[in-house]
């Protein structure tokens, strides 16, 4: 560790990074640690080339933190300082504080969040799929592979679109649920309650929080401005980092005070600020319009469903039904009707307010601030870029990355993707602390490396959709074969919970017993637990191929990274085709082996095939590395990754994705 004398000696630091969190229970320092520690691994891991993964105390290590503080006990946020030695630049100092603003509001009364989510959840779901939809028409206007990646998305993402009306009613039904020990005084469950409506509001209630109460959200951005303020004045230049509702607080905070004359650049990620604005204008505005219109669509496609469904076991029911059929078919068709309608308007009212570019943030020399945006491909919050890809201004730099392609962890899992988001992020502040720190080594192997984390993202979507088609492919044969009762009956007490569980939905639906009973509806629950399992299986291979391809985006080779993810690739590949062949096999026979000599007779010589196909890739990996080299290079022409950052400093720095070259053998 550094002497005192040595501490006075090292002066003011020539970069400040300002980290501001968004909605939910930090406690002070949590958002400093959140972002210190991947900032502090990754240069240490980049410097050493994975030699070392995690950095030392040691003032001569690559990055060492010292001197920090996560509770000052002053007025002082939470700070650390970073030491960097970084080749071709001087020995850096970075000071790295938090805007902590979690203690200056309280979050609304449990029961008021959740009746007010209970409004706005369809509209939010709809919305939600709506800007992907409107995203993708745009690729259409792209030429070439564009058109087609464009026609495709919107395809995706309409169906996904109208799944987001039932998902609204299930959705509404937690939210039900949760009102039940809000109503009830027993205060473990009312505990229980507050908690899930706390974790509902980081996603879909952050807006609510942020617009409930202007006093609060004021009081918000006075204390990330005092701590821009604090940290203007102990760096040469200055970056803020800020995290999902932080961006629209980090905004307020710029644009009501001037930009400090050293801040650089506003980095977001995971931004809520383009929700907040449209949830503003509706409060401000009192419209509830869009509300009104969003509940019509759920109402209305659940009414097509139930009398769809009515009809159709009407229909196939014994006897005479013919003025009941009639009925159902009639309601059924007034329900599609009233959809379309229904989402005609909703989609007129909402389109014009999809993408609204910000107000530049005016720096003192009269140019706009540049502001990097980072969002995850399936990030719920920021939910896609600010604007229109090709109507963004040249000061905002749209970024997509690839976390998981998960609406459940794409908001929170930004730092734990060190070859995508991060290395983004270390690339953009070293620019910010060297201007003229050109290090194309870094750009070089970040461009290839984002490609391969797209890569890899697309197997793991892939991976979810076809674990969904094998489900319900394997259950449909099983059911048709008749063995769905047998394996349903195997396990008693799960068969009558089930049961009991299915009960008030058949109602609803009008299905009998005598259609799905009681132990084929148990074993296809047992069949879809089981194809989870294979898919937990697989993920795990998966995640073995992501750090695997990690380490080499550290350790740098002279030849790069395998192509298209080499052996880790090659074994998630071989997994992948061996339980689709079983998956496959089941869906074919509609059957499943039922004992040892039924498993080693009929289905064993199954199981070759993986062996098989590591072997030959073993054999041939010398042989199959230059073509699968030359596939990536057609792949990444094809399927370009956007990462360009010339835009961020007036075009002075060197974009990665305009004149890089793939890394390849000497």
């Amino acid at each position: 560790m550094p002497s005192a004398s040595e501490k006075q000696a090292t002066g003011k630091p020539q970069l400040g990074v300002l980290f501001v969190h968004g909605i939910g229970e930090q406690l002070q320092g949590e958002t400093l640690v959140r972002f210190a520690d991947p900032l502090a691994r990754w240069f240490t891991r980049w410097l050493t080339k994975d030699k070392e993964v995690e950095p030392a105390q040691a003032r001569t290590s690559p990055a060492a933190l010292w001197r920090t503080e996560l509770v000052p006990s002053g007025p002082d946020p939470a700070h650390a300082l970073m030491d960097l030695n970084y080749p071709g630049a001087p020995r850096g100092h970075w000071l790295l504080a938090e805007s902590w603003w979690a203690d200056t509001f309280r979050p609304p009364k449990t029961r008021t969040l959740l009746i007010w989510m209970l409004t706005i959840l369809p509209y939010m779901l709809l919305e939600q799929f709506s800007v992907p939809v409107r995203r993708s028409r745009i690729l259409q206007r792209q030429p070439s592979s564009g058109r087609v990646r464009g026609w495709a998305r919107t395809i995706g993402f309409g169906v996904l679109l109208v799944l987001s009306l039932p998902l609204a009613a299930l959705g509404l039904l937690a939210i039900l649920a949760l009102l039940v020990p809000v109503v009830i005084p027993v205060k473990p469950l009312q505990e229980l309650a507050k908690r899930a409506a706390v974790k509902l509001a980081s996603t879909l209630g952050d807006a609510y929080i942020l617009t409930s109460s202007s006093v609060q959200f004021d009081a918000m951005v006075e204390r990330v401005q005092t701590d821009l303020h604090w940290l203007s004045g102990r760096a040469q230049r200055m970056v803020i980092v800020a995290h999902s509702q932080g961006a629209a607080v980090t905004y307020e905070a710029l644009s009501r005070y001037c930009v400090p004359e050293n801040l650089q650049a506003l980095v977001t990620l995971g931004q809520g600020y383009g929700k907040l604005r449209r949830v503003r204008t509706l409060r401000v505005r009192h419209r509830n319009v869009g509300y009104v219109l969003a509940w019509a669509n759920v109402v209305a496609f659940f009414a097509f469903v139930i009398c769809t469904t009515r009809a159709v076991t009407t229909a196939a029911a014994s006897g005479d039904h013919t003025r009941s059929l009639a009925v159902y078919s009639s309601f059924a068709f007034a329900g599609f009707v009233a959809l379309v309608v229904a989402f005609a308007f909703f989609w007129h009212a909402i389109k014009p307010r999809l993408f609204e570019t910000p107000d530049p943030l005016p720096r003192p020399d009269g140019k706009p601030l540049g502001w990097t945006n980072m969002y995850a491909s399936a990030d719920p919050v920021s939910n896609g870029p600010l604007c229109e890809e090709d109507k963004c201004p040249t000061w905002i730099e749209e970024i997509e990355v690839w976390n998981r392609a998960s609406i459940v962890r794409d908001h929170t899992f930004y730092t734990e993707v060190p070859d995508d988001f991060m290395g983004c992020l270390t690339e953009r502040l070293l620019r910010a602390w060297q201007p003229h720190l050109d290090d194309e080594d870094l750009r070089e192997r970040l461009h290839r490396a984002r490609w391969h984390s797209w890569w890899r993202v697309w197997w793991l979507a892939f991976l979810r959709l076809a674990s969904l088609v094998a489900a319900t492919a394997d259950a449909t044969m099983i059911f048709r074969n008749h063995r769905l009762d047998d394996i349903g009956g195997r396990v008693t007490w799960f068969e009558h919970l089930v049961g009991h569980v299915a009960t008030p939905f058949r109602s609803t639906l009008g299905l009998g017993t005598n259609l799905i009973g009681d132990p084929a509806l148990t074993g296809l629950v047992i069949v879809a637990a089981g194809v989870v399992g294979a898919y937990l299986v697989l993920a795990g291979v998966w995640s073995m191929w992501s750090t695997a391809t990690a380490h080499h985006f550290f350790v740098r080779s002279p030849d790069g990274a395998p192509p298209l993810g080499g052996w880790s690739f090659v074994l998630f590949l071989g997994a992948l085709g061996q339980l689709g062949i079983v998956a496959g096999l089941v869906g074919y026979k509609g059957d499943y082996p039922t004992d040892w000599h039924d498993l080693a007779v009929s289905w064993l010589y199954f199981l070759i095939p993986y062996p098989v196909f590591v072997g030959v890739m073993w054999a041939l990996s010398g042989w199959a590395r230059e073509p699968a080299r030359r596939l990536e290079a057609v792949l990444m022409r094809v399927f370009p990754v956007r990462d360009r950052y010339s835009a961020l400093d007036g075009g002075t720095s060197p974009a990665i994705g305009d004149r890089v070259r793939p890394v390849t053998a000497d």
